[in-house]
């Protein structure tokens, strides 16, 4: 018998009963007997102290046992509690019971004897009713247990359904267990077809197994001896194949593996694509004729192509490459263009097109270059810089310039027109005529008549190809 102590509340209105019940109980057994000669005395104490057991007498002046039996039961629900009395009518035994008394037992008879059964119904109640705390906490833990072990399963299942990635977990002889929707969805096959019916060797090229097979022996043999982490080619139902970054390792005390694919495969054509593009570029910068530059957002210079080194008079990137993009401007100018390159890479314009910018070499000439520009941006929409194509037009400047003295000269021509000229060669053809007829006959008049020759034919072009202040009178 569990010989813990055990804390009772006796109530009863005699008295003398109450010493004689304490001391038979607490010489007994090892209980602890507290005494209460009503029920107004023992709601107080069972307030202030908890009790293991409550033995109440039946027949008490203010409230009688049956009466306290329900007030307790409504109260303090768990307290075991025995009616002990000398009323023995049957239907005090029912309402008893049923109202949740543990035992009822009749007063009278050998002293020793009735306290002696005293003794065994309340170690019987408290051991009945501590087995029931310990079955009830047990239950609670238990349930407790199985819904932190719920919420893990539940956890986990959440995150490898909506990990974001392909999951799967494999037997030791590489059948597929469970697998998710986006593994489903890579492999191009149901979850009904994968698990327990798959090998993931099915889904990996020839030129992988073998060494993904002997990696899936050494994971389950010895501790580091197999990679966490690499790539390979997973080929689906479709006969595609993908490119796959894994990540695999065995569930802890088994000799299950659970991994996670990542399709790398447009990340890899886009590097591809990416690396082609820098080498395009890379190109460009290298075999242009015309000079390059790349710069940030503040102008500085941030790569320059070979030919923008021998414009420049530079010998190598170093003298470039980490400053300002205006030292390259006339000193005069700097300041105001300054403000208009960085109000261009700042602002909404995509393009400048064909600005005339006054340069300086390093050895200090001078030169006039013609710069298209246009903004580059990050994918927020932010400006990271400006890349510029520049075109040394000072040669084209000076013959420009040659073109205007030479067409000013014209423009002296272009004041005589042809009604000008034909009036002269009239007045000429004049005088030839004045003067055949004074020569008379002989070499004279010869060579006034190839005079005549000639100025006929001026006279014919003339009428025929109008001279330009006529063409551009016409054209007025």
């Amino acid at each position: 018998m569990d010989k813990n102590p055990v804390s009772v509340l006796y109530v009863d209105d005699e008295e003398v009963l109450l010493d004689l019940a304490k001391d038979f109980l607490e010489r007994l057994d090892a209980f602890v007997v507290k005494r209460a000669s009503s029920v107004s005395e023992a709601l107080p104490l069972l307030a202030a102290t908890s009790y293991d057991v409550i033995v109440s007498d039946y027949q008490m002046p203010e409230t009688n046992g049956i009466e306290f039996l329900k007030l307790i039961r409504t109260s303090y629900p768990d307290i075991p509690f025995i009616l002990f009395t000398g009323k023995g009518r049957e239907e005090v035994v029912i309402e008893a019971i049923n109202n949740g008394a543990a035992f009822y037992i009749q007063k009278g008879g050998d002293a020793k004897a009735q306290f002696t059964e005293l003794a065994h119904k309340i170690r019987q109640a408290v051991s009945q009713a501590r087995a029931e705390e310990t079955l009830l906490k047990n239950f609670i833990a238990l349930q407790q247990q199985e819904r932190v072990i719920k919420e893990g399963e539940n956890f986990y299942r959440a995150v490898f359904e909506n990990t974001g990635t392909a999951m799967m977990v494999i037997e030791e002889d590489t059948t597929i267990r469970l697998c998710n929707a986006e593994c489903e969805r890579l492999s191009g096959f149901s979850r009904s077809e994968i698990e327990g019916k798959k090998r993931w060797t099915e889904f990996v090229t020839g030129e992988d197994r073998e060494r993904m097979l002997t990696w899936h022996r050494l994971r389950r043999e010895s501790d580091g001896g197999a990679p966490r982490n690499y790539e390979f080619t997973l080929v689906n139902r479709g006969g595609d194949r993908r490119r796959i970054f894994l990540t695999i390792d065995l569930i802890p005390g088994t000799n299950r593996s659970v991994a996670s694919l990542i399709d790398i495969t447009e990340r890899i054509h886009a590097e591809e694509a990416l690396k082609q593009s820098e080498a395009l570029h890379r190109t460009i910068f290298e075999i242009s004729p015309d000079p390059i530059t790349l710069t940030d957002a503040d102008g500085i210079l941030v790569r320059v192509s070979p030919s923008s080194l021998r414009l420049f008079g530079l010998a190598s990137d170093e003298e470039a490459v980490g400053k300002p993009l205006f030292d390259w401007i006339a000193p005069e100018h700097r300041d105001e263009v300054r403000a208009q390159v960085l109000a261009f890479i700042r602002g909404n314009a995509p393009l400048s097109v064909g600005k005339m910018f006054p340069l300086i070499k390093k050895d200090g000439i001078r030169f006039f270059a013609e710069i298209n520009s246009s903004v580059i941006r990050e994918s927020d929409g932010r400006p990271a810089g400006m890349i510029s194509v520049l075109r040394n037009v000072t040669d084209r400047i000076v013959a420009e310039k040659a073109m205007r003295s030479e067409s000013e000269k014209l423009g002296l021509l272009a004041t005589v027109n042809r009604r000008d000229i034909l009036d002269h060669l009239t007045i000429l053809l004049g005088h030839v005529n004045q003067a055949e007829e004074e020569a008379g006959s002989g070499g004279v008049r010869d060579r006034l008549e190839k005079i005549r020759t000639v100025v006929k034919n001026i006279e014919m072009r003339v009428q025929r190809f109008p001279l330009i202040k006529e063409t551009k009178d016409k054209e007025k």
